[in-house]
């Protein structure tokens, strides 16, 4: 046997958004278990960004001085590929170049005719065709006859007969069980369950007209275990069209995975039309592990019925009313798409409406693309289009009803909207501003109330430095495909504790006008006492930066180290400002779906949540309390205490005594004088719980009571911190420390924190 072939397979990501291309990991793992191919291949994987530079990443394809190297090639890579692509047969002219993937699939010729040095493209479903191509060239073979191949015969580009479609995935090994992928904390995984796509828009080049094929559900079963098993703090994006249209493996699958995982840091991203959603299917979703993004893309039926998409409105309605009541805990995400044939300004505003109607937790509103695989692009004079970017992204610039210039007005509106709607606590008050009914005929619908709600919010927040003006300055700099790809430049969260509190105070003052103009003046109350809670959160951020609450806390240690494993956090989600008290301590999160982005993991990989809706659910608490836990010095309570219910507060408090197996860590907890408002709920909302400020004066007495109860006392009198916001005005923070109630002796901690009365935070 002569050397075995070298591969060199390459995935060209636009980021480092995700860690692995799903294409070159199945391709490496499909030759390695070829029998033609065992001990004649040597593959190595080759994972870079199309941002870093050229030069090192034609070193790393060459450095092994590979035979073939093979591109995995999309919307986001060919430019970068066909650079290298030329950089390596300038390098090396022997080395034998075959590309794969939907950018060149479906223009395979054309390719072959653009990138020169290319010998061979893969078209389709690629694991056979690949494996063959290869077979072919270590015995000498042309492609002649090769199923799904593109290749040069004679000098002139040819195309062979396609390759049916693998009706068994399981043929396929997975690069996650076969080790080729390790996976590390925090990543961003690709991870599909099916192929196949039994929807026909024209506006696709995925998977259309493909019967849906499955994997083995106990393979993606064991698939997650075994990253589980590497590695916490996996966000997936599961590259399904629909996972949920077999329901019978939907359910099974998705309560794996939840059980999987307990209450770790994970996320499902899962892709479904939505109608598929019945009370079963809406019940397992109930998890903060999930969200659904679900493609409307427009509610007219003239432009449905053109792009060839099947669409019941009451049946989606049907269905996001069974997430409401049964699945508060997932994300909802909904798709519209502007200038498609057949729609225009008028009727996609009355598609807007709708979608804004329905209260998701976010809207992701795309111009409709020309992809060249797709019928928009093959046939775009058949389909009213009338002009096409040539090149990548392939944005429709204009069409028989949509003009340029009304495109730019729909694309600029989009997206405010976009960096608007995935702000929870902006989202939520201007659901709570907005209006109270849908019309009977939304896609005929004489006004549009939402939209024109959000515009007017546009105004008010663009004439104010900040947020909304930094935002709107990238979009007008930036490039089409930056636009799609990188699609919220802005991060609300990364703004200042400053800035957001400005934001804050404009967004109270537009919605108490919003509600004075409309005759509903007497819901501000609530509102306000809503934004005032939010505000109390921003305001913490600034006093975890003051010299007196460090002074606090490092008292409160009681000697221990901030570096100690030996403390336990629990705290919010997503409060970031906090995760260096104690980084290498067990992290406890409430999650809260307007305090975190549903399309994101938590950031403390090994940290364990509770959900807001789910605080009342026991089995819950003993997932984030197991009785087998390591004993921990301390626990520290932060801002928590108003999210755990009255009727769990004395079970939670024995459980963090009688669960420490050492029985003698300490108790420290902080909180505000704000409270909870109950328009944090999804479920319940307006309808429990607190609707305004806590009395202070009872607060302490009852938590002294609660801790009694549990076993504990208060071992030192209160600190206090206070800040001042713009709109609920003075804001004041209890901290304190309580021990066992056996414990006879005073910590150093609450000795040093007796000495602490009153602090106040500029």
């Amino acid at each position: 046997m002569g050397k075995p072939l070298k591969v060199a397979l390459v995935g060209l990501r636009y980021d480092e958004f995700y860690a692995h291309t799903l294409a070159v990991g199945y391709m490496k793992c499909f030759s390695d278990a070829d029998p033609r191919l065992k001990g004649r291949v040597e593959s190595r994987i080759v994972e870079r960004t199309v941002h870093e530079p050229i030069e090192s990443q034609l070193r790393e394809i060459l450095e092994d001085s590979p035979d073939v190297v093979g591109f995995s090639c999309y919307l986001w890579n060919m430019v970068r590929v066909e650079q290298l692509v030329a950089m390596i047969k300038e390098a090396r002219p022997e080395v034998r170049v075959v590309l794969g993937g939907p950018e060149v699939s479906v223009r395979a010729e054309g390719v072959l005719r653009e990138i020169p040095g290319a010998e061979a493209v893969v078209r389709g479903e690629g694991e056979l065709t690949y494996a063959e191509i290869l077979a072919r060239w270590l015995d000498g073979e042309s492609l002649e006859g090769c199923l799904g191949a593109s290749f040069r015969r004679n000098g002139e580009p040819v195309s062979m007969e396609d390759r049916p479609l693998m009706p068994d995935l399981s043929i396929i090994p997975s690069p996650f069980l076969q080790g080729v992928f390790t996976i590390k904390p925090g990543e961003r995984i690709a991870l599909e369950t099916s192929r196949g796509c039994p929807l026909q828009c024209r506006f696709c080049d995925w998977q259309n007209f493909q019967t849906t094929r499955w994997f083995p559900a106990e393979r993606v079963i064991e698939e997650v275990s075994t990253m589980r098993r590497q590695a916490t703090g996996i966000y997936y994006f599961v590259t399904d069209a629909d996972i949920n249209t077999n329901k019978k493996r939907a359910l099974e699958v998705l309560s794996a995975w939840d059980r999987i995982t307990g209450a770790e840091s994970v996320h499902w991203h899962l892709q479904t039309y939505l109608a598929n959603i019945d009370e079963d299917l809406s019940k397992v979703l109930n998890s903060y592990k999930f969200s659904l993004g679900a493609g409307i893309e427009t509610i007219q039926p003239a432009a449905l019925k053109r792009m060839v998409r099947g669409f019941s409105r009451r049946g989606v309605e049907r269905s996001i009313g069974y997430l409401k009541k049964n699945a508060p805990q997932v994300g909802i995400h909904l798709q519209l798409i502007h200038a498609l044939p057949g729609d225009d300004l008028w009727h996609y505003k009355r598609s807007l409406e709708w979608a804004l109607s329905m209260n998701s937790d976010s809207l992701f509103l795309p111009r409709a693309l020309a992809l060249p695989g797709a019928e928009f692009g093959k046939y775009p004079e058949q389909y009213g289009i009338l002009d096409v970017m040539p090149e990548a992204p392939y944005r429709v610039l204009e069409t028989e009803s949509f003009s340029r210039e009304e495109i730019d007005t729909v694309d600029d509106l989009a997206f405010r909207i976009l960096n608007t709607h995935k702000v929870g606590a902006l989202r939520r008050v201007l659901e709570m501003v907005g209006p109270r009914e849908r019309p009977e005929k939304p896609a005929e619908a004489e006004t549009t109330p939402w939209v024109d709600l959000l515009e007017r919010f546009f105004d008010h927040m663009e004439r104010k430095p900040g947020f909304y003006r930094m935002a709107r300055q990238w979009y007008l700099e930036n490039d089409a495909l930056g636009k799609i790809m990188d699609q919220e430049p802005m991060v609300w969260d990364q703004q200042t504790p400053e800035d957001r509190l400005a934001a804050h105070a404009e967004l109270a003052a537009f919605a108490e006008a919003e509600l004075e103009s409309l005759g509903r003046g007497g819901e501000w109350y609530a509102l306000r006492y809503f934004l005032t809670t939010i505000e109390a959160r921003v305001l913490w951020e600034k006093v975890l930066q003051t010299r007196a609450f460090n002074g606090i806390f490092d008292r409160l240690l009681g000697g221990e180290s901030r570096e100690s494993r030996r403390l336990r956090w629990f705290g919010w989600e997503g409060l970031a400002p906090e995760r260096g008290l104690c980084h290498r301590g067990r992290h406890l999160h409430i999650v809260s779906t307007l305090m975190y982005d549903t399309f994101e993991v938590c950031d403390m990989q090994r940290a364990l949540h509770v959900h807001l809706e789910e605080t009342e659910n026991e089995e819950r608490w003993n997932l984030l309390f197991p009785e087998d836990q390591r004993p921990f010095d301390a626990t520290f309570l932060s801002n928590v205490y108003w999210a755990i219910p009255p009727k769990m507060r004395v079970a939670v408090f024995r459980r963090l005594r009688e669960r420490n197996s050492e029985g003698a860590g300490r108790l420290v907890l902080w909180f505000d004088d704000v409270g909870i408002s109950d328009f944090e709920f999804i479920r319940r909302t307006g309808a429990e719980g607190q609707t305004g400020r806590p009395d202070w004066s009872e607060t302490i007495p009852r938590l002294a009571a609660e801790l009694k109860e549990a076993g504990w006392r208060i071992d030192a009198e209160p600190a206090t911190l206070a800040a001042d916001g713009p709109i609920g005005g003075k804001v004041r923070w209890a901290l304190l420390q309580a021990v066992p109630a056996e414990a006879g002796v005073r910590s150093a901690g609450g000795a040093a924190a007796k000495t602490a009365r009153r602090r106040e935070v500029d």
